[in-house]
């Protein structure tokens, strides 16, 4: 078990390591000669979001959710730790944020209710509708759709919407990855290809799997990172100068070069990327985030030593 420990250990170190210099967030690496360029530029690719490259989906400062044993707390004052109201209608912490930053200025969109809700988030961040078990792009709602309050008996019909700037993004993750913000079901995180609710490939085939469900298998190694081995390195403390965890900003690049790949090489990455991260969420479900890490670690210590075991026998054979 001391290999376990050592792997848990080395988690946080591995994903600094891995991660490139925060505020090279901020454009998108390009080479080869000018030629080169052009020749890219003129290239078809699907359209990247990735939160309007970098900017990320997130909720403003001001939208609200609720704190157990406290009520209603801005996001500006929210807190790693804190436990809010999510879909399941539980009180779960937030173990992290996708993104926590109070200075940047960002557009938001603002969706005024029949009912007299207002809520504020980002083009691409995602939101239950009322009639559909997965969440849509923020961007893709329009005047008289429902959105799913937090409970079945409550929605909330878009009157209204509007576009406005305000500082502060704030993406506040959850174990399942839903809160629920100003009364309305929203998703943790956002979709990282413009204009889908679905994971897509570049001749536009779908892969089956919702924009939520991948991101969600995508942040599983945080989770058990967060809630398995140590809190400490999810709090803001421990982010990028953008407000990101340093696994967050590593997994953005990851997919901003699978997106810009040919379909058969996307096909390959979502493969690869779901069979590492896919074995995370497994044994988050089979065993739970907070033993989850201990789970892996045992698991991989037994087959080092049954392979360790066959090689000798092999040998002496």
């Amino acid at each position: 078990m001391k290999i376990c420990y050592l792997l848990a250990s080395a988690m946080p170190l591995l994903a600094s390591a891995a991660t490139p210099e925060p505020r090279g967030l901020k454009g998108v690496a390009r080479h080869g000669n000018e030629e080169e360029r052009q020749l890219q530029d003129a290239e078809p690719r699907q359209d990247i979001d990735l939160g309007e490259i970098f900017g990320f989906g997130c909720f403003s400062q001001v939208s609200t959710v609720q704190v157990e044993n406290k009520g209603p707390v801005a996001m500006k004052d929210l807190q790693v730790g804190d436990k809010i109201l999510t879909a399941s209608n539980e009180y779960q912490p937030v173990y992290s944020f996708g993104h926590w930053d109070p200075t940047t200025e960002a557009r938001f969109l603002q969706f005024h209710t029949k009912e007299g809700t207002v809520l504020e988030m980002t083009p691409e961040h995602l939101v239950f509708e009322a009639d559909n078990n997965d969440p849509v792009r923020a961007d893709s709602l329009q005047v008289g759709d429902v959105l799913r309050g937090n409970n079945p008996q409550s929605s909330h019909t878009i009157a209204k919407i509007d576009s406005i700037q305000r500082e502060g993004l704030y993406a506040p993750f959850t174990e399942e990855g839903t809160l629920v913000v100003d009364g309305i079901v929203a998703s943790s995180y956002i979709s990282l290809q413009h204009g889908h609710n679905d994971v897509k490939l570049q001749n536009g085939a779908s892969l089956g799997i919702s924009q939520h469900d991948y991101v969600h298998m995508g942040i599983a190694p945080l989770r058990l990172l967060c809630l398995g081995v140590s809190g400490r390195y999810c709090s803001t403390d421990y982010y990028t100068s953008e407000g990101m965890p340093f696994y967050a900003a590593f997994s953005v690049w990851v997919n901003l070069w699978v997106n810009e790949q040919s379909s058969m090489v996307q096909m390959m990455a979502f493969g690869v990327i779901s069979l590492l991260t896919g074995a995370c969420l497994a044994a988050e479900t089979m065993f739970g985030a907070s033993r989850a890490p201990l789970a892996l670690c045992a698991m991989a210590t037994a087959m080092l030593h049954v392979l360790v075991h066959r090689r000798r026998s092999q040998k002496n054979a």
